[in-house]
């Protein structure tokens, strides 16, 4: 299988034609197969127009990771943010980690962006192993009945069996407090699909031995539990990650009955949005961070509009600011903010009674010397805008904790004295 790599909203260099003579399908095959996997990206991630087409070219915008197309050919959708940085792969997997299973551990994280050398199942595999060995001393069991025959009696006996046993005992039926049961099942099938697309030999040795340790487990079921019980919360964010692996992240792991790598793909909107949370709460030390806290802005005859911002922040002294992630590269590459964001600035700051808003707007391209910079401010006598772009590529920052620290120095300068509605 070949993969092929894009850049976010940019066009594939090679023509359609050719890509699929290479790939010894015929054109209209291809364009079908990616106009499929359009389709189910739209509706699994709630996104529309994904794909674009014009004449011998395709591109790919609104979602960045890795998927499959068909048999022949998977796709790789680098972020724009993230063009030429030549680990974005493990960057990438930094920002699911966070965005997807919730994971604020610094050090694990540093861990995995250090492994250049690994690809990015391995990395997955590398994740998933160290969540497994955190919370593996305090096994997920519960009480299950099963039927067993012998002649010793250890359970209740089924009193046809009694008269009549059967060659090797008694029918009878027992409890006991096993580790088979719907949510091992879960976290099991997800090892054995990461044991295919891992490459490293070593890590497939230690997802066998958490395949073992989990014990025989029966096959997945149709339905699955959303969440671990709550006595077994710490096992919450592997269980969530291996129902997102059997979910195949966006792309259905099965495939004429046959098992494939999980794909990785997010709405980059979203992935940016969420970054930026827990980048806040991770270095607003002594502040209390609101994500889309809602406000009321007006009265509409008997009922009130709510606008809710990104981010409100609040510190112990009384100082705050309003944080917006904003997912618009063409407006940081032209260093301007749209008049809709500022009118929507307008009734944040109103709504909340916070006169200051930052606008968050990635960007890495080599026009930008310095992590943040502020290119644009939009201010009557009262209220203030500011647009700010941001590098966020992760392994220059020596990993999330650093680049949340740095974000939360350069935010708290803007802070101001309220009095908070």
């Amino acid at each position: 299988m070949e993969r092929i790599v894009l850049i976010e909203g940019q066009f594939y260099s090679e023509p359609i034609p050719l890509l699929a003579q290479r790939l010894g399908l015929d054109r209209y095959s291809l364009v079908e197969s990616l106009y499929g996997v359009d389709d189910y990206l739209n509706h699994r991630l709630s996104v529309s127009g994904t794909l674009r087409l014009d004449r011998q070219h395709f591109s790919f915008s609104r979602i960045a990771g890795i998927f499959r197309v068909n048999d022949c050919l998977e796709i790789e959708v680098v972020p724009k943010f993230l063009t030429g940085s030549e680990a974005w792969r493990a960057d990438f997997l930094l920002l699911l980690t966070r965005t997807r299973w919730g994971v604020t551990t610094g050090q694990q994280m540093v861990g995995v962006a250090a492994s250049r050398e690994h690809g990015i199942s391995d990395t997955l595999a590398m994740v998933f192993l160290a969540m497994f060995d955190e919370v593996c001393h305090v096994p997920v069991r519960s009480y299950q009945r099963r039927v067993i025959h012998s002649f010793q009696v250890m359970g209740d006996l089924d009193e046809e069996s009694i008269v009549m046993p059967e060659l090797d005992g008694f029918s009878q039926g027992i409890t006991e407090f096993s580790r088979c049961n719907e949510f091992n099942s879960v976290i099991s099938h997800a090892a054995q699909v990461l044991m295919t697309a891992t490459i490293d030999f070593s890590l497939r040795a230690r997802l066998q031995r958490v395949i073992s340790f989990l014990g025989p487990q029966r096959g997945l079921t149709s339905y699955r539990p959303k969440r671990v019980p709550s006595r077994f919360a710490n096992w919450t964010e592997i269980y969530d990650l291996s129902t997102d692996i059997l979910d195949g992240y966006g792309i259905d792991y099965l495939n004429q009955g046959g098992l494939q790598s999980p794909g990785f793909v997010v709405r980059t909107s979203d992935a940016w949005e969420e970054y930026i949370r827990q980048a806040l709460v991770l270095g607003m030390k002594g502040c209390v961070v609101s994500f889309q806290e809602k406000h009321r802005f007006a009265k509409r005859d008997h009922s009130f509009v709510q606008v809710r911002p990104d981010y409100v922040v609040r510190a112990d002294d009384g100082r705050a600011v309003l944080v917006d992630a904003k997912y618009k590269y063409s407006d940081a590459k032209a260093k301007t903010i749209s008049n809709a964001d500022i009118y929507e600035g307008w009734a944040f700051m109103k709504a909340t009674g916070i006169p200051r808003l930052l606008l968050l707007y990635p960007y890495a391209d080599g026009d930008m010397e310095e992590k943040f910079e502020l290119f644009q401010s939009v201010a009557d006598e009262e209220n203030e805008i500011f647009g700010i772009r941001v590098n966020p590529q992760i392994r220059k920052s020596s990993g999330p904790t650093v680049f949340a620290d740095e974000l939360a120095y350069y935010i708290s300068s803007f802070m101001l004295p309220c009095d908070v509605r």
